[in-house]
C-alpha cells in the first residue's frame, strides 16, 4: 500500500466533537481531522496494512494507559504553519511507548522535526493567518479548559495511512489497557 503511516490517540468524547467544531468555525480552510494526539509522526513503511497492524499490537502490550495534560495554544511558526495544543505527558509512559514503536517503525524521512506532543489546532494556512488565528484559539481554550480542567488517559491507539494530501485513513485500533474479566 502506498502512503504514510501514522499512529495517533484520538481525543474522546465531548471536547473532541467540540474542538473540532471550534476548529472548523475559526479556520475553515484547514484540513479536517478528528481531533488527536500524534504518537508516531508519518513514515513510508513497506509492509501490507495487516502486517503493520500486528507488528504494532506486539510492540505495544496492554499496560497503562496515556496520562496527558493539554497545555497552552501554540504555533510552530515559522518552521511549520500549525497551531495547536501543547501536551503534557504526566508520567513516562508516552515516551516509553514511543520507544517500543520505533524499535519496529523507524523514521524512514531524513530531517524530520524532533518529536514534540502535541494536538493541532490548525494548519496549511498563510502564516499571516496563523498569527491572528493563535490568540483568538487562546481565547477560546481558556474558556473551554474549564469544562475539563482534568488529566486525559488515552487507552487507544489507532494505525492511520494517508490516502490523499490531507486525507487519513483509520488501518486499525488498539488497546493500550487490559479489559478486565467479566464476572460470571
Amino acid at each position: 500500500m502506498i502512503g504514510e503511516v501514522a499512529v495517533v490517540a484520538y481525543l474522546p468524547g465531548e471536547l473532541a466533537a467540540r474542538l473540532a467544531r471550534i476548529a472548523h468555525r475559526l479556520a475553515p480552510a484547514s484540513p479536517a481531522r478528528r481531533p488527536h494526539i500524534t504518537v508516531l509522526p508519518a513514515r513510508l513503511v513497506p509492509l501490507a496494512d495487516a502486517a503493520l497492524l500486528e507488528l504494532l499490537r506486539t510492540a505495544a502490550p496492554a499496560g497503562m494507559p496515556l496520562r496527558l495534560r493539554l497545555g497552552e495554544v501554540c504555533t510552530f511558526l515559522p518552521v511549520s504553519p500549525v497551531i495547536y495544543l501543547d501536551v503534557i505527558a504526566l508520567d513516562a509512559g508516552l515516551e516509553q511507548l514511543r520507544r517500543r514503536l520505533l524499535s519496529v517503525l523507524p523514521d524512514s524521512i531524513p530531517g524530520r522535526f524532533p518529536f514534540h506532543p502535541h494536538l493541532t489546532l490548525a494548519y496549511d494556512l498563510p502564516e499571516a493567518y496563523i498569527l491572528r488565528l493563535q490568540p483568538r484559539w487562546q481565547r477560546v481554550w481558556e474558556r473551554l479548559r474549564v469544562a475539563w480542567p482534568g488529566d486525559l488517559a488515552m487507552d487507544e491507539l489507532t494505525l492511520v495511512r494517508q490516502t490523499g494530501d490531507a486525507e487519513w485513513r483509520d488501518l486499525g485500533t488498539f488497546r493500550l489497557t487490559v479489559e478486565p474479566p467479566e464476572r460470571s
